[in-house]
């Protein structure tokens, strides 16, 4: 079976197999976490959404040869939504709203909590701060202004999404 690099991002570098599927492998040992989520998560989301998600077809695990656990998926074809125009794009947008609406729905009890997210912004003033002071002076002000009004939102109380 033939196998092309299609991806190689900062997580996870991405191989069409043969016809119908992707290889998805981990670079490094902070995105390993994640394919292994995905391995756990995608199965059951793929019955909660209007679309679909590719849930494993195999799951690879860590050996000697490669130390971190990766996933073959099924191959969705279709065209990269950010280089193409929708044929209809209201029934686009409907389509990509009731696709967000089912996806953030409350997570089951047993869904990881990333601690990096769903925190309050307040929290990360700091990065972004930071961050902020790389911007074009230009620019600058108006992003810190963008920031502060966003950090100053009231803090999510509902349940995990």
């Amino acid at each position: 079976m033939p196998v092309e690099v299609l991806a190689n991002g900062w997580d996870n570098l991405v191989c069409r197999l043969g016809e119908e599927f992707l290889l998805r492998l981990p670079r490094r040992a902070m995105a390993a976490s994640l394919v292994a989520h995905e391995q756990r998560w995608l199965p059951e989301l793929a019955d909660r959404l209007p679309l679909p998600v590719p849930p494993p077809a195999r799951v690879g695990t860590p050996t000697a040869h490669y130390p971190w656990p990766w996933s073959v998926v099924p191959l969705f074809q279709g065209r990269i939504a950010a280089r193409s125009e929708p044929d209809d794009p209201w029934s686009a947008a409907a389509t990509l709203g009731g696709f967000l609406d089912a996806l953030h729905a409350p997570a089951p009890s047993a869904a990881p909590v990333n601690p990096a997210r769903g925190i309050p912004l307040a929290e990360r003033a700091k990065g972004v701060l930071t961050g902020l002071a790389h911007v074009d002076p230009a620019d600058r002000a108006i992003a810190v202004q963008v920031w502060e009004t966003a950090a100053a939102a009231p803090v999510w109380d509902g349940p995990p999404v």
